[in-house]
């Protein structure tokens, strides 16, 4: 009887535009957030545009320049994001760059809808809108602070989006029977995927992620699995090519003497939606890969090839090797690093499929007549879910008033750069020489935060 009620409340006319409303909300409210919270200045990394563009305008900005490592990236696509910004604009808006960092979000949205539609195909479109809107939620949630209110993240934001548009772009491949079709599809893909690598190292994941895809899709795709190996192969000798290990990381010899602490660092990483308390963190994170877990293991079981699965796993995948880099990179730091806000970009996703897999698994019970098992299923994607988002929004109100905070003091700081101390520059950017002469160049040339 409630399920009646139920379906005749989702059949009334004004359901629908109250579930894309509720959609669309997720959107205004972040855009509302970075309205709040965001302060146009650089900041930190962001100073590597200033001296970017600084460089340009002195004609000594040239291509191995933009090939050239930033830490262990090669930040090729944003760096020419930002080149482009400063020659049709003028200028470097920080603040506008948070906001394409939230439209690159928003742009998954789609993506993941339509995969969303593909592996529920039987149920309504209403309730596949209304199963999205935590999905929606999530993946423009405030707790990723960091990537919202500091426009140099485009880097890492771009990752993301690029990387989603391969995996559906090769789950469109798996199920396309035209040659044409597969050919279109297949070089859309490997160029979303060199965007993705030129824009952070963890998009050089997706090329180990498409190689699952391959393996895993329909019909007779040896040689394109083969040609995605050799591009695969290509870009990353072409990016290691001269590549330079950062000084100030710690070295990974160090990280295997402890290993029980490296788990429990990857454990945390991969739970860092949930808050930033490392062992509730950590222990979300085991739930999330115990869930992926059986949900593999019951697609290898079942020769399960649909290629809306294979979109899932290959973004679970993603995040799992993203993960794992920023363990091996960084655990040498400490275990607070494993929850910091940059990171939820990427093991968002994990956290995404586990919960489109809870659900799907839920309704199949449901409708073999197992109604009390399936009760409990959707209890669980209830309170885990439902305590993630709440945890990630208190953590993401308290990560933006710190950050306003922080950065209103290095506008300050800029804006009396000639009177302050070398300790008081450090705090925006450490290389204090040079953010001196870069402070100079804006304040010569009129740019943000000195324009009008």
């Amino acid at each position: 009887m409630p399920i009646k009620k139920l379906a005749d409340y989702f059949a009334r006319p004004l359901v629908l535009p109250f579930l894309w409303a509720l959609l669309a909300s997720s959107v205004v409210c972040t855009a509302l957030y970075i309205w709040v919270y965001g302060v146009n200045i650089p900041f930190w990394d962001e100073w590597i545009v200033i001296d970017m563009i600084r460089r340009h305008c002195d004609g000594l900005y040239k291509w191995p320049q933009i090939w050239g490592q930033h830490n262990e990236h090669r930040l090729v696509w944003p760096k020419i994001f930002f080149l482009s910004e400063y020659c049709l604009l003028g200028n470097h808006y920080p603040k506008a760059c948070m906001f394409v960092c939230l439209g690159l979000l928003s742009a998954i949205m789609p993506f993941m809808l339509s995969a969303l539609s593909a592996t529920l195909p039987d149920t309504s479109r209403r309730l596949r809108l209304f199963l999205f809107i935590p999905i929606a939620w999530l993946l423009v949630s405030i707790r990723q602070f960091e990537n919202l209110l500091w426009g140099f993240q485009v880097t890492f934001v771009s990752v993301a989006f690029f990387a989603v548009a391969v995996f559906w772009t090769l789950a469109r491949f798996s199920s396309a029977e035209n040659k044409a079709g597969r050919l279109l599809l297949f070089l859309a893909a490997v160029v979303l995927s060199i965007l993705s690598s030129l824009s952070s190292a963890m998009g050089l994941f997706v090329w180990v992620a498409g190689c699952i895809m391959f393996l895993g899709s329909r019909g007779k795709r040896l040689l394109w699995a083969v040609s995605w190996l050799i591009l695969a192969v290509a870009m990353w000798l072409v990016y290691f090519n001269g590549y330079q290990k950062p000084p100030n990381h710690p070295a990974l010899a160090n990280i295997f003497m402890q290993p029980l602490d490296v788990v429990y660092f990857f454990l945390a990483t991969v739970g860092a939606p949930s808050g930033p308390i490392p062992a509730v963190a950590a222990f979300f994170g085991f739930f999330v890969c115990a869930c992926l877990v059986i949900q593999l293991w019951r697609a290898i079981k079942a020769n399960g090839r649909d290629s809306a699965q294979l979109f899932w796993l290959a973004c679970a995948f993603f995040g799992l090797a993203c993960a794992a880099s920023i363990t091996f990179g960084r655990a040498g730091f400490g275990v607070k690093q494993a929850t910091s806000s940059r990171y939820i970009t990427f093991t968002i996703l994990p956290l995404i499929t586990s919960y489109v897999f809870l659900v799907s698994e839920a309704i199949k019970v449901w409708r073999r007549g197992k109604h009390r098992r399936a009760a409990k299923l959707i209890g669980v994607v209830v309170c885990v879910f439902a305590a993630s988002m709440f945890n990630g929004l208190l953590h993401g109100w308290h990560g933006g008033r710190s950050m306003r905070a922080r950065n209103l003091d290095a506008r300050d700081i800029v804006f009396r750069v000639e009177s302050a101390t070398d300790e008081e520059v450090s705090r925006v950017y450490p290389g204090v020489k040079q953010c001196r002469a870069n402070v100079k160049f804006i304040k010569e040339n009129g740019l943000v935060p000195f324009s009008k």
